[in-house]
């Protein structure tokens, strides 16, 4: 495979688009979507190494959202929409659609995957060869040769491209995406320059407009200036980060061992205490709670435990991107059910009680966090990974 010290003619790439459209998929330089085209411009002007591999190991070799490295093929600050990713399985593993378009990306030195263009597609086949099906996609490998802080890069630069607005584009850029992106390109950039990490605040704001206003379009203008400013202050701030999905199930009873190694999260199949994952909103946990309550087959003052593996939000997958708005969620909720727990009508009544929960990591700098109810102290305390 030819490297970065080795010029790659246009007869290379000619021959690649050959392959891809003896695979049945879309050739990029001539797709309808426009950014599609402006990908593979920029992969053929920088002189990219591509391979097509089909029948992709996506089960064991998609990297994962917890890795450090992930962020920077991501421009999204929401790096994932759990429905389309279901939409997408049904198409390609229940009803038996071919993909049109190649997922593209890098495998850094881990030996990972990581779709630069295509996440959504790569998760679909993940789940469905977690299903248990075969592969049914194939990915274009990009840069081999390449050190891994150019595959970062230039994957990151190729994200950027594949989520901008354009006709094409089914979700428009959000300020967050923006504020991601500069932070991600300025890490990127002092990577290679050093002495950027020693500026001080203000030399760091103004690179930041500098950069919004020379990529992005729709700010370029004087009456946008205040919007700007805001944004660049925003992208140093140290709270801020990249929202993850709620992790899937295997994840969870991955985790939730670690904090209990004697015992096991299988909400389908347990039936001696209540196994809920559901997103950290005081009202819907106790509407959920009051509901099952409700439908018991017959009351019994006697309260059935609860255990909650929780993500912070007002929907499961909120996009909520600032640590500190994490951590004050966490504090009322883990109050809220202390109240639940100790209120007498509810001890009367024999409403359930919840005796754990996990929040699971929300954002690229978070972790994973566990609370256990103390029925001494009528408190939840926190817990540490089980060693």
């Amino acid at each position: 495979m030819l490297n970065n010290t080795v010029p790659i003619n246009n007869n290379y790439y000619i021959g690649v688009s050959g392959l891809i459209i003896e695979a049945g998929y879309e050739q990029p330089s001539t797709d309808a979507d426009e950014r599609q085209r402006q990908i593979w411009d920029y992969i053929r002007d920088n002189q990219i190494a591509v391979r097509l591999e089909t029948k992709f190991d996506f089960l064991n070799q998609l990297a994962p959202h917890e890795s450090p490295s992930f962020k920077y093929f991501q421009s999204r600050q929401n790096c994932e929409n759990e429905d389309k990713v279901d939409k997408l399985y049904s198409e390609f593993y229940e009803f038996g659609e071919p993909m049109k378009r190649l997922p593209m990306g890098f495998v850094l030195d881990d030996g990972m995957f990581y779709p630069a263009v295509g996440n959504h597609r790569s998760r679909s086949h993940q789940k469905g060869m977690k299903a248990g099906y075969q592969s049914r996609g194939g990915v274009l490998i990009l840069g081999t040769g390449l050190p891994e802080s150019e595959k970062k890069e230039h994957g990151f630069s190729i994200a950027t491209l594949s989520n901008a607005d354009n006709a094409d584009q089914t979700e428009r850029e959000t300020e967050d995406d923006i504020i991601h992106q500069v932070l991600m390109f300025f890490e990127l950039e002092s990577n290679r320059r050093p002495e950027m990490k020693n500026w001080d605040m203000a030399t760091q704001k103004k690179w930041a407009v500098d950069w919004i206003k020379e990529t992005k379009y729709g700010y370029k203008h004087s009456n946008m200036a205040i919007r700007v400013g805001n944004i660049a202050n925003a992208v140093f701030s140290k709270h801020r980060g990249q929202s993850l999905p709620f992790p899937d199930a295997e994840t969870i009873a991955k985790t939730f061992n670690r904090f209990w190694n004697r015992s096991t999260w299988n909400p389908s199949e347990q039936t001696k205490i209540q196994q809920i994952e559901i997103q950290a909103h005081t009202q819907f946990i106790r509407n959920t709670l009051t509901h099952r309550w409700r439908t018991r087959p017959a009351f019994s003052p006697v309260r059935d435990k609860v255990w909650l593996v929780t993500r912070c939000g007002y929907q499961k997958h909120s996009n909520v991107t600032s640590m500190e708005t994490i951590k004050k969620n966490r504090i009322t909720f883990i109050e809220n059910m202390r109240g639940w727990n100790a209120n007498p009508s509810n001890i009367g009544a024999g409403f359930q009680i919840i005796e754990r929960i996990m929040f699971v990591k929300q954002l690229n700098q978070d972790s994973d966090e566990a609370f256990e109810w103390n029925e001494q102290s009528q408190q939840f305390d926190q817990i540490e990974f089980d060693k």
